[in-house]
């Protein structure tokens, strides 16, 4: 009886359920605005490395790389039609085929089975990405790059890219704390290794910078980008005698407690610009180069922020010695490097980066 059928629709957004009129089925096909149904958009997916891998295989082998591949498009497939159902239509063009039968031949013989969510994270923006854009020819070189790298190479990468691109911002005290934590997280002593560079550099996942050039120390991009992190901290007897001034209330507004000791005050600026701001926004032009002065003044150097990064992780006195290594500070990723940096990163922090942001 209809009345015994429990029928249940689920689709993405965007998407439309279409019942089908075999109740004793009790299917739901889902379909996407273009029209592909998941059953079609994943026949298409399978029927592409079957015809190009079986052959290479054993019985044995085949079925399990035969079941590993259907893992990775079904997970896939679930996301995409979630996410992002408007371009699933795009999994009929040659080139998202082809890129996606790399992703499928790689993931077929990752013994590890770690490597399927770094495909999946790839591929949804490959599915949805210009055509012969400079973001599509890195996707697919990154597609075929994940099997060539360990995990340890990923966290390495991953690293590189946060060295000079953290995705939030810096201008409180937990995500710089936070900051620093996830730099211990992912530091190995393996970094460290002639090797690492060496098989890095040999899959295209970094390059030389070229030249006499070196990466910025961690210390050195913190003073120039964001000296107010790193204020020293005052009292309001040592304003009142820098600034000259015969009451604290006259530069009240720029002022703050001191971001790590609250019971000091500083000036309330991440840096120059935004020091500058408020002054004409209170009107105190009056007294801004002496203001400046004392913001340059009481900004620690190098040295002093170095130390204040390993007071907040031990480890970051390991960490910060990586720059000491010519090998390490004068290497860059690539841009297929940095899409693996990316996605590893959104895999081990449950984040959503968008590849375009940092690859255009």
């Amino acid at each position: 009886m209809m009345n015994d059928v429990e029928v249940k629709q689920s689709g993405g957004k965007n998407s439309e359920n279409i019942q089908n009129n075999d109740m004793s089925k009790n299917n739901i096909i889902i379909y996407n605005q273009s029209g592909l149904s998941l059953e079609e958009a994943k026949t298409i997916a399978l029927d592409v490395y079957k015809a190009e891998e079986a052959k290479k295989y054993s019985d044995e082998s085949w079925e399990i790389t035969k079941r590993r591949v259907e893992e990775l498009v079904t997970d896939f497939l679930k996301q995409a039609f979630d996410e992002t159902p408007n371009h699933i239509h795009n999994l009929k063009k040659p080139s998202v085929q082809q890129s996606f039968l790399n992703a499928e031949k790689g993931y077929a013989t990752d013994e590890t089975g770690t490597t399927k969510n770094n495909y999946i994270d790839i591929m949804k923006s490959r599915l949805c990405v210009e055509d012969r854009s400079i973001l599509q020819i890195f996707e697919d070189e990154a597609i075929k790059l994940v099997e060539k790298l360990t995990k340890s190479q990923m966290n390495y990468l991953t690293f590189m890219f946060l060295t000079y691109s953290y995705p939030k911002p810096l201008n409180d005290i937990r995500n710089v704390i936070d900051y620093c934590n996830k730099l211990c997280e992912l530091y190995d002593i393996s970094f460290k290794k002639d090797i690492t560079l060496i098989s890095l550099e040999a899959v295209g996942a970094c390059t030389p910078l070229g030249g006499a050039r070196s990466m910025k120390t961690i210390q050195q991009r913190f003073r120039e980008m964001i000296p107010g992190m790193f204020y020293k901290g005052q009292t309001s007897e040592e304003i009142i005698n820098e600034l000259e001034i015969d009451d604290i209330k006259t530069i009240r507004p720029v002022l703050t407690k001191h971001v790590w000791n609250n019971e000091l005050l500083q000036i309330d600026a991440l840096n120059l610009e935004t020091l500058r701001t408020s002054i004409k926004k209170y009107e105190l032009n009056f007294i801004e180069d002496k203001l400046v002065n004392m913001f340059n003044k009481q900004i620690m150097n190098e040295s002093e922020i170095k130390n204040r990064l390993i007071e907040i992780k031990q480890q970051m006195q390991e960490v910060l010695s990586l720059w000491d290594d010519n090998e390490f500070n004068s290497r860059r990723i690539t841009p297929q490097g940095e899409i693996i940096a990316i996605s590893n990163y959104n895999n081990l922090y449950n984040d959503n980066l968008k590849f375009e942001k940092y690859i255009n």
